[in-house]
């Protein structure tokens, strides 16, 4: 896992390293090329193997650079909390995740208001508070998936605008689980999905 960790983060960093002297090389016109940042924050709405899970918030601080008329790249950095459904009376598990999303962006950057889609993979932190009783896992680690989003931007001012996005990931980590009972106890390797959808409003400015 730490391996798979490790190659798709040098595959990043060539994949921005590249694409930055690209654009560097092939400079598109002034009209067409700026920098951009947001804060946004919203819901999660959890998938994968969290169907039991209610849904929950999240924050995300984007980044990103323009690279032509209707292309762009960027990166999300984003944080999300949810919660177990309440079982018996035992405490719920809490899941928090630190994420970052690399993000390839086809939108029209001349334009006053911008739709936009944009895929990308992504890297994750997960950590895993358990409850007590039927199943223990391991508390935190590491995962990785894929990303899809789409969204719009208003923009106010020339440099000022207000947008609102959706996004799907998957968020796969390799992890250990543990159940036991009254009569029985064993361990077992599982990969879940601790992806889904998040909605967000965002504030952000161009330069």
């Amino acid at each position: 896992m730490k391996k798979l960790v490790l190659v798709l983060a040098l595959m990043m960093v060539c994949c921005l390293c590249s694409t930055y002297l690209y654009a560097e090389e092939n400079q598109p016109t002034k009209k067409y090329s700026y920098v951009f940042f947001s804060i946004g924050g919203g819901g999660f709405f959890p998938g994968g193997d969290l169907d039991n899970f209610d849904s929950g918030f999240n924050g995300t601080l984007s980044g990103g650079m323009t690279l032509g008329k209707f292309m762009g790249m960027g990166i999300d950095v984003s944080y999300r909390q949810n919660e177990e459904k309440k079982q018996y009376n035992y405490d719920t598990n809490k899941l928090s995740t630190f994420g970052m999303d690399y993000l390839f962006y086809l939108q029209p950057n001349d334009w006053r208001v911008q739709p936009y889609v944009a895929a990308g993979f992504g890297l994750y932190y997960n950590h895993l508070n358990n409850w007590k009783g039927i199943e223990l896992s391991e508390d935190s680690g590491f995962g990785y998936g894929v990303v899809a989003k789409a969204g719009i931007r208003f923009f106010i001012t020339d440099n000022l605008f207000l947008g609102a996005y959706g996004k799907y990931f998957t968020d796969w980590q390799e992890l250990k689980v543990r159940y036991f009972g009254p009569y029985y106890y064993f361990e077992e390797n599982k990969t879940l999905n601790f992806g889904g959808l998040v909605g967000n409003i965002e504030l952000g400015f161009k330069f």
